[in-house]
């Protein structure tokens, strides 16, 4: 399952079942707790863009999930 920002979250974390989710961060103006608990509960978690992801790893609460950085092409 593919969630996108804060709205979305709490899908990632409250009763899915087995399935696995991604986490797209679009906006952390809004709902950084919810946003951070997403991360936690997600397979995987991207940004909209590399800069972006380099900007959100900078943010207390989810820089435990800013391991690595992969960039498609």
């Amino acid at each position: 399952m593919h969630c996108h920002d804060w709205p979305t979250a709490p899908v990632t974390y409250e009763g899915i079942g087995n399935a696995k989710a991604v986490f797209t961060i679009h906006n952390l103006n809004y709902g950084q707790d919810l946003i951070g608990r997403a991360m936690q509960a997600s397979s995987v978690g991207t940004t909209v863009s590399p800069t972006y992801a380099t900007e959100v790893c900078t943010i207390c609460a989810l820089t435990a999930y800013c391991c690595t950085s992969t960039v498609a092409e």
